[in-house]
C-alpha cells in the first residue's frame, strides 16, 4: 500500500482604494491510502482518505466581515477487475461545511451561521479495447461546495444563505494512445444541477431553478521526453435552464465553445518556453436569464512565458 499526508497554507490580500479591502488565510491537509492488493486472485486497487480545510475571511468595506468556515470530507474508492481488460468501479464521499461569521446581520448574511452536510457517490465500468486504448462510463450524483472566495460579496459580507451546488451527471468516452507519443481522447456528458452559484450584482446566489450542461469535449496532445509537449483542446457545451419561468433558457455566463492550443519547448534542464492560445466563445451577459440581453461577444487570449 501507499499512504501520503499532504498540508498546505496559504494568503491572499486584495487592495481596491479603500473598498472592499480584504485577505484570505486557508489552512489544509489531505490524507490519501492506497492499497493494492488484490482480492481471490483478482487485481483490486481501494483507495480511502479525506480532505480538510479551515478558510478565515477578514474584510472592510460598506460591512465588517469576520468569517470562518471548516471543510471537512471523507471519501473511498474501490477497482475491481474481474476480468483483465474489464474493471467496475465504485466509490462514495460525504463532506460537512461549518461556517460562522459574527458581524454579519440578517440584511446582509441571511444568517449568522451554517452548517450543511453533503454526499456524492460514483460507478464506472473501464474497459481497455486494446493495447493502447480505452472505453469509460461513470454515473455520478455530485456536490460542489462554494469556496471561500465565492462566499464574499463586494458588500465586505459573506452570503452565509449560499448553499452547496448538487447534480447527477453521466459520461463516457474512450482514450486511444494513436502512439508512444501521441494521445487522443474524446467524452461525451451530460448532467443536471441544483442550486447552481451565479454571480448576481454584488455576490453569489443560488439559482432557484434546476439547469442542464450536454456537450462533448476532446483533446489531441504530443509530448517528447526532454523535448516538449504540445496540443489542442476543444469543448462544446450547451447549458440551459430545466424548469421555471426560464424553461429552455440559456444559463448566462456559459460559453458554447472553447478552444486552447499549447506548446513547450525545452531548451535545457533547467530552461523552457511555452505559448498559447484560449479562444471562448459568445455567451449569454451575467443576470440575462430571459435571454433578451444579447451575447458576450467570443474573445481570444494569448499565453507566453
Amino acid at each position: 500500500g501507499e499512504n501520503s499526508v499532504d498540508a498546505s497554507v496559504s494568503f491572499r490580500e486584495r487592495r481596491n482604494s479603500g473598498y472592499a479591502d480584504y485577505w484570505v488565510r486557508t489552512v489544509g491537509s489531505a490524507l490519501r491510502d492506497v492499497n493494492s492488493a488484490g482480492w481471490r486472485g483478482f487485481e483490486n486497487k481501494f483507495v480511502s482518505g479525506g480532505d480538510f480545510k479551515f478558510d478565515m475571511i477578514n474584510a472592510s468595506a460598506q460591512v465588517r466581515n469576520n468569517y470562518e468556515r471548516f471543510t471537512g470530507e471523507l471519501y473511498a474508492r474501490d477497482e475491481f477487475f474481474p476480468f483483465e481488460d474489464f474493471s467496475f468501479s465504485a466509490g462514495a464521499r460525504a463532506g460537512a461545511v461549518m461556517s460562522h461569521d459574527k458581524f454579519c446581520t440578517a440584511s446582509y448574511c441571511g444568517r449568522e451561521s451554517g452548517n450543511e452536510g453533503v454526499v456524492s457517490g460514483e460507478i464506472g465500468l473501464n474497459w481497455r479495447a486494446g493495447e493502447h486504448s480505452k472505453v469509460f462510463f461513470r454515473f455520478s450524483p455530485f456536490y460542489h461546495s462554494p469556496l471561500a472566495d465565492e462566499m464574499f460579496s463586494s458588500y465586505g459580507a459573506c452570503n452565509m444563505s449560499l448553499r452547496s451546488e448538487k447534480g447527477i451527471s453521466a459520461e463516457s468516452g474512450f482514450e486511444w494512445r494513436i502512439t508512444d507519443e501521441i494521445d487522443f481522447n474524446f467524452t461525451l456528458f451530460a448532467s443536471r444541477l441544483s442550486d447552481e452559484i451565479v454571480y448576481m450584482n454584488s455576490g453569489n446566489v443560488n439559482l432557484e431553478d434546476d439547469t442542464v450542461r450536454n456537450g462533448a469535449e476532446m483533446g489531441l496532445c504530443w509530448s517528447r521526453r526532454k523535448v516538449g509537449s504540445a496540443g489542442i483542446l476543444y469543448s462544446f457545451v450547451e447549458s440551459k435552464f430545466a424548469e421555471g419561468v426560464f424553461d429552455g433558457n440559456l444559463v448566462p455566463m456559459v460559453p458554447r465553445q472553447r478552444l486552447r492550443l499549447f506548446a513547450e519547448m525545452l531548451f535545457c534542464e533547467i530552461l523552457s518556453v511555452y505559448g498559447g492560445y484560449r479562444f471562448v466563445g459568445e455567451q449569454r451577459f451575467g443576470g440575462d436569464y430571459a435571454g433578451r440581453g444579447g451575447m458576450l461577444p467570443a474573445y481570444g487570449i494569448f499565453d507566453l512565458g
